[in-house]
C-alpha cells in the first residue's frame, strides 16, 4: 500500500521535462517567464558572471564561464534541451561563434541545444519574415555587432534602435509600461517595409506584454524569451 501511495507521488514527476538553463547573473526575467510560460518543466539555472552588456564582457563570459557552467550541469538530470540565455552574447562572436556554442552545449549535456538568438532565427525563418525591425535595450555599440550578426544569418535588419542600457540590472527593472512606451516611440522611425518586429534580451520584460507591444509599433512581435519558450515546446 505505501509503496503504491509512493509511485502515485512519484509518477508526476517522472513526467516532467529538465531544461538546462545558463544565464548571466543578473538575468532575473528569463527565469520569471520560464515559470509562467513553461508548467510541467524543471528549469535547471546556472548562472555566468557577467560584467556588464557589452562586446568584451559577454565574450569573456562565453570563453570562461560558459565552460565552468556546463560542468555544474552535466549529469544532473536527463535534459530534454539545453539553452544559452543571453541573446546579444549568442552574437558576440559573430555567426561560427554562436553555432559554437550551440555544439558545446550538445556536446557536453548530450541534448538538443539553442542560443536565445537561435531560437529567434529560427522563429524569423517560419514566419518567412522578408525585413525585421529589431529594439533593443543595447547600446549602439552593441547593436552594431548585433545586427552583423543577423544579417550573416540572412535577416535583412531595416532598422535597428536600443535604449543605451549596458548594466543588465537596469534592463530588468524596466517596467513593461516604459518598454511599451519606447517602443512607441520608435514606431515612426520604422521603414514600412519591415514586416516583423523582433524585441531582443532575455532580461528585458517583453514577453509578458507582447500583444501589447505589437499595437505599439504596428506589426507582429517577437521576443527572446518567447522565441526559447516556444523551442522547447516543439521539442518531441
Amino acid at each position: 500500500m505505501v509503496f503504491e501511495i509512493i509511485k502515485s507521488v512519484v509518477r508526476p514527476v517522472e513526467n516532467l521535462r529538465h531544461v538546462a538553463y545558463l544565464l548571466p547573473h543578473t538575468d532575473v526575467t528569463a527565469e520569471m517567464d520560464c515559470a509562467r510560460m513553461l508548467p510541467g518543466h524543471v528549469i535547471h539555472v546556472q548562472r555566468m558572471w557577467l560584467d556588464d552588456v557589452g562586446e568584451e564582457a559577454e565574450r569573456r563570459m562565453v570563453a570562461e564561464e560558459l565552460p565552468a557552467a556546463l560542468r555544474y550541469l552535466k549529469g544532473v538530470a536527463p535534459y530534454g534541451c539545453a539553452v544559452f540565455g543571453c541573446t546579444s552574447a549568442s552574437a558576440a562572436n559573430g555567426r561560427e561563434g554562436m553555432l559554437a556554442i550551440e555544439r558545446q552545449m550538445r556536446r557536453e549535456l548530450s541534448c538538443p541545444s539553442i542560443t536565445a538568438l537561435g531560437a529567434v532565427l529560427k522563429e524569423i525563418d517560419r514566419r518567412g519574415a522578408r525585413s525585421v525591425e529589431v529594439l533593443t535595450p543595447y547600446t549602439e555599440a552593441v547593436n552594431v555587432f548585433f545586427r552583423e550578426t543577423l544579417e550573416r544569418f540572412g535577416v535583412k535588419v531595416s532598422f535597428i534602435a536600443g535604449m543605451g542600457l549596458s548594466c543588465d540590472n537596469d534592463i530588468a527593472a524596466l517596467d513593461p509600461a516604459d518598454i511599451c512606451g519606447w517602443a512607441r516611440s520608435q514606431r515612426e522611425c520604422v521603414p514600412k517595409e519591415a514586416d516583423l518586429c523582433f524585441f531582443s534580451c532575455t532580461n528585458l520584460r517583453a514577453a509578458e506584454v507582447q500583444k501589447e507591444l505589437e499595437g505599439c509599433v504596428g506589426r507582429p512581435v517577437i521576443t527572446s524569451n518567447q522565441c526559447v519558450i516556444d523551442y522547447i515546446k516543439a521539442l518531441p
